[in-house]
């Protein structure tokens, strides 16, 4: 057997190898040692609706009908998440949690849902992008506090509203005066999810829009 047959042999041996321990490393966790984004992904449940009612419970922990409360995100997976975000999560000014990923029209084009908490803000949800390997921040779209002792709350419909394939959301956000309680102010928007996966107010679609269909919870 010749010696240029051998080297062969060798190095298609050690690229195969090489090839392997990348699959692994892709599938599992980078060479570094940190979680990949299939990883981090898993954690989320995965939701294909497009038909979605999405509004945050008041109770430290929610009722058995409440479908949004999530699992607190693990330390390992910090580095998925914006660098004020992870700050605010490391000194535990914040509490964070998975809630559910919804599946966009095209692969890289899921929306996570996530929920956070906080000294004077309890379960706020809302959307992010995964965007170079770290989420970024979409729209807030369900909460409900106290500001200056009133009483603001967000409720957000997840519809494909243009039928162009793609998540838009009707947000309604309501204001209630605590020293009046009949009285509150009440606006409903449409947003519209662009290619660029932005959510766009369309003044014609909220217009359009029949909010006596959409009643908060």
């Amino acid at each position: 057997m010749s010696k240029i047959y051998l080297i062969g042999i060798f190095l298609f041996s050690f690229f195969f190898s090489t090839a392997q321990v990348a699959a692994t490393f892709t599938s599992e966790e980078v060479a570094d040692g940190s979680p990949s984004v299939d990883m981090f992904n898993d954690i989320f449940e995965i939701h294909n609706t497009g038909n979605l009612h999405i509004y945050t419970s008041n109770n430290v922990k929610p009722t058995e009908d409440y479908f949004f409360d999530g699992i607190e995100i693990d330390e390992m997976f910090y580095g998925f998440l914006p660098k004020k975000l992870r700050s605010k999560v490391i000194d535990k000014k914040i509490n964070i949690e998975a809630v559910c990923r919804l599946k966009g029209s095209r692969p890289d084009d899921d929306i996570y849902l996530v929920q956070t908490n906080s000294s004077d803000k309890k379960n706020v949800l809302s959307f992010y992008r995964m965007k170079r390997k770290r989420l970024k921040k979409m729209r807030d779209v369900a909460y409900s506090y106290n500001v200056a002792q009133n009483k603001v709350q967000l409720n957000t419909w997840v519809r494909d509203i243009n039928k162009d394939g793609k998540l838009d959301i009707i947000q309604k956000r309501v204001y209630h005066q605590n020293s009046s309680p009949s009285s509150k102010n009440v606006k409903t928007t449409v947003y519209l999810l662009n290619d660029n996966m932005k959510f766009k107010k369309s003044k014609a679609k909220t217009k359009a829009i029949d909010s006596a269909k959409y009643q908060m919870q």
